[in-house]
């Protein structure tokens, strides 16, 4: 890494992140890193910055589905195997539940995405009591 700041952007908020995120794809070099928003959240350029040789580091979307690679997937009789079978979604309800809070896990060998199945190495953190107070607090006074 050189340390340098390739492609700085700061708008003025009314232009939505998505839409730019997809047409700054075009500055991807091999080995850059993207550090993008959740606002700039989308499989498709994250597969895209893979494909291209460089790095990501983004949050997930509440919805996103991960999986790992089944070590025993099914195969039909004929010897085909069923495709269904070669990967197993994780439950992130049950994982996080078994964190403590403030603890942290990474999945080095996950993939993301229901259909895509994007390599990634996933990292989950479980916030502090504290840290859950604080955000309660700030939900409940935006209602």
């Amino acid at each position: 890494m050189s340390g340098k700041f390739l492609h700085v952007y700061v708008g003025e908020g009314r232009k939505n992140d998505k839409t730019f995120g997809s047409t700054s794809l075009q500055t991807i070099r091999p080995k850059n890193l993207y550090i993008r928003d959740l606002g700039y959240f989308d499989l498709h350029d994250l597969q895209n910055i893979h494909d291209k040789g460089a790095y990501y580091i983004s949050r997930l979307k509440l919805n996103s589905r991960i999986y790992r690679k089944n070590d025993k997937p099914e195969y039909f009789r004929n010897g085909t195997l069923k495709k269904g079978s070669l990967y197993i979604q994780l439950d992130m309800e049950e994982l996080m539940n078994q964190l403590s809070p403030g603890q942290t896990m990474e999945i080095s060998e996950a993939y993301i995405g229901q259909y895509q199945k994007l390599p990634a190495r996933v990292i989950i953190h479980r916030l502090t009591k504290e840290q859950t107070e604080k955000r309660w607090i700030e939900i409940s006074l935006l209602f």
